[in-house]
């Protein structure tokens, strides 16, 4: 088990948790430390080469430590308070589930879709991580980790009691008004008891509702050949963690404690230690690669002219794929065509490539290349293979907003020179599960911007489901008001409208 410590200001840590709870709760939970309410042991990996995530600034109204790992393509995240999230690992991360434990009792789950079901504690041992789970298979098996070895005591069957025959009088014979009355009360009972019913299975509904996740990157996706700095810079991690326990002798089982509601004393409970994962001559090729390939339909909004107007223009379609092509390095490819070939520009790309090195978790070095062409200066591909840009990006510190949302950034400089190139500041938010916004600016050093160099470019996706997205992308010569430059570009106009249906092997 390894861990990784970060570090937050403490502003950032109040600002959510704060405006998410009323005043009675906060005052509950500054009462009531985190710690003092933690239940499980986030040491004990659930997962091979899982990570013990620790933060360095404690607080009582966040806790201070997580485990997060692996289940196949799925990340998990397990709370010391009962709680855990399942996530998907593609370029855009998304909870799937959300648990809440309760040890001898049970865990209930609520999915992405809004199906919610519940894995009650029967005391069994700890099951083995499984292979190649769904979401729901993954949900269902941390939630079986957690309640290993807590449920209710066993209870004896009692003993048959003699029958004692009573003889009971006759009932009494009652009136026609008696009857009615008799009935009337009755129906009132049964009319108030209907409504506490519905009462109470409403406010169990709305306390089995997650809270937003902070934990869910937002950074819009556009057309795979489009220079998308988000791409390179916000996506998520969709490989194994690099910080990893190191292989050697499979340790002993550890005991750990476990605390049930219904009794104030803890009992050490063995803990059988994970299978190992299945080796990697059991994957598939493409599993191993994790290749995803997608077709996406562009057009541009106007024409280019001097009064641009709303005019779809410049058709094409372009095939793009993704792949891991190590744990640390991956790769994306795509080709591009125009349905009139006359609309392609002498600068319009036939084809783009993009590598991305994972140096660290906050650390990426990525180059690019979105203006390939088959037809270099002597004729051939290989002309333009090194014509694009190396950039180096730093993933920083979370923004907590206020209404329980997050907006993830990063910083990167073109190497090896950084004033060569602009200085780059991108940020992502996703305002629902399926609309996310993203923006990007530029700084130059003084006389470095060139007329066509813009100061700012942004995008927009919808996700309409698993395998299609709408989105728009203005990577146009955007200027600000005080700095219009020599040829500043149309505004909204100025983007591209895509629509791209995705497909994985």
């Amino acid at each position: 088990m390894s861990r990784r410590f970060h570090h937050v200001l403490p502003g950032l840590l109040l600002a959510a948790p704060m405006c998410a709870q009323p005043a009675e709760e906060v005052l509950r939970l500054a009462q009531a430390p985190y710690e003092s309410r933690d239940v499980l042991n986030t040491t004990d990996p659930a997962a091979p080469e899982a990570e013990e995530v620790i933060i360095d600034l404690p607080s009582a109204f966040h806790t201070t430590r997580f485990q997060r790992g692996y289940l196949g393509e799925w990340v998990y995240v397990i709370y010391p308070d009962g709680t855990a999230k399942i996530l998907s690992g593609g370029a855009v991360a998304q909870r799937m589930y959300f648990l809440t434990c309760t040890l001898a009792v049970s865990c209930e789950i609520t999915g992405r879709d809004g199906e919610v079901f519940s894995v009650p504690a029967t005391r069994e041992p700890r099951p083995a991580p499984p292979v190649a789970p769904d979401a729901k298979a993954a949900a269902t098996y941390i939630a079986r980790w957690i309640l290993a070895g807590t449920g209710p005591e066993p209870v004896p069957e009692p003993e048959p009691e003699p029958v004692i025959v009573v003889s009971t009088p006759a009932p009494p014979v009652l009136t026609e008004e008696e009857q009615i009355a008799l009935a009337e009360a009755a129906e009132a009972e049964a009319l108030e008891n209907e409504s506490d019913a519905e009462l109470a299975a409403a406010a169990q509904q709305s306390e089995a509702m997650p809270p937003p996740s902070d934990l869910d990157e937002a950074c819009p996706e556009v057309a795979g050949f489009l220079p998308d700095e988000c791409h390179q810079t916000l996506a998520p991690v969709t490989v194994p963690p690099l910080i990893s326990t190191p292989r050697t002798q499979p340790a002993a089982p550890s005991a750990a404690l476990v605390a049930t509601p219904s009794s104030s004393q803890t009992t050490a409970q063995t803990r059988a230690a994970p299978a190992a994962p299945p080796p990697e001559a059991d994957q598939s090729f493409f599993e191993r690669i994790k290749l995803s390939c997608a077709v996406t339909a562009t057009t541009s909004l106007q024409d280019g002219s001097d009064n641009p107007t709303l005019s779809f223009e410049k058709p094409r379609a372009s095939l793009g794929c993704s792949t891991n092509l190590t744990r640390r390095l991956s790769f994306r490819f795509a080709l591009v065509g125009y349905l009139f070939p006359e609309d392609r520009a002498s600068s319009d790309p036939d084809y783009t490539y993009a590598f991305n090195y994972k140096v660290s978790d906050k650390i990426n070095l990525g180059y690019s290349n979105y203006s390939a062409q088959f037809g270099g200066e002597n004729g051939n591909f290989l002309d333009g293979l090194l014509n694009g840009t190396l950039r180096a990006s730093y993933k920083l510190p979370t923004i907590h907003l206020p209404n329980d949302k997050s907006l993830p950034c990063s910083a990167s400089v073109a190497l090896p020179d950084p004033v060569a190139k602009s200085f780059n500041l991108s940020c992502g938010y996703a305002v629902t599960d399926k609309l996310r916004v993203g923006g990007t600016a530029y700084l130059y050093a003084p006389d470095a911007q060139d007329t066509y160099d813009p100061d700012y470019s942004y995008s927009a996706s919808y996700k309409v489901n698993d395998k299609v997205l709408v989105s728009y992308s203005n990577y146009s010569n955007n200027r600000w008001p005080w700095n219009k430059g020599d040829a500043p570009g149309p505004g909204i106009l100025g983007g591209n409208l895509s629509l791209t249906y995705k497909f994985s092997f």
